[in-house]
C-alpha cells in the first residue's frame, strides 16, 4: 500500500500521502468530527457569505454572560438561505436545531436567556448552520438584544 521503502523515506510518496489524508478524514468522520468546521462570528457584526444550493455553511458565536437576550439576523441578497440554531448541537440541521429561520426574505430571531433552551453553562456558544435552499448570498449576524434598565430619578 505505501511502497517497500516508505519507512526509509522521511516523506511518503504522493500516493501514500493521499492515502494517509484519506484515512485521517475517514477516522475523523467515524469519530464524529466534521470535515468542515464552524467559522467564528463576532457579536454585533454582520458577515457576508455565499452558500450553494443544497449545501451548508457553519458558524459559532460566543454569547457573553452579560447578554440577557440575543437577536440573530439573516438577510439574503438573493436566493433562499435558511438558518438552524442550537446551543447544544454543533452544525445543527432541520432535525437537531432548536430554532429554525426558514421564511423567504430577511428574518430576525430573538432568544432570551430565560428560555429553557438557552445555554446553561459558560462559555455559552450558539451554533448556527445556513442552508442554501437555493444558491444564496446573505448576511448573518448575532446581536445583544438585552433590554437596558431605566434608572430611577
Amino acid at each position: 500500500l505505501l511502497g517497500p521503502h516508505w519507512r526509509e523515506s522521511p516523506t511518503p510518496s504522493p500516493r501514500a500521502a493521499t492515502m494517509l489524508r484519506t484515512l485521517a478524514v475517514v477516522g475523523m468522520l467515524a469519530a464524529g468530527v466534521s470535515a468542515q468546521s464552524e467559522q467564528a462570528l463576532e457579536m454585533g457584526a454582520l458577515r457576508s457569505a455565499f452558500v450553494n444550493e443544497d449545501s451548508f455553511q457553519y458558524y459559532s458565536v460566543v454569547i457573553p454572560p452579560s447578554s440577557n437576550a440575543i437577536k440573530v439576523k439573516l438577510i439574503p441578497s438573493y436566493g433562499d438561505p435558511d438558518a438552524y440554531l442550537s446551543f447544544t448541537t454543533a452544525e445543527p440541521d432541520d432535525l437537531t436545531a432548536t430554532w429554525v429561520m426558514d421564511d423567504v426574505g430577511a428574518e430576525e430571531q430573538v432568544i432570551k436567556r430565560d428560555a429553557e433552551e438557552f445555554c446553561q453553562f459558560e462559555p455559552c456558544i450558539l451554533h448556527m448552520s445556513v442552508y442554501g435552499y437555493d444558491e444564496s448570498e446573505y448576511m448573518i449576524g448575532v446581536y445583544d438584544a438585552s433590554v437596558a434598565t431605566l434608572k430611577k430619578r
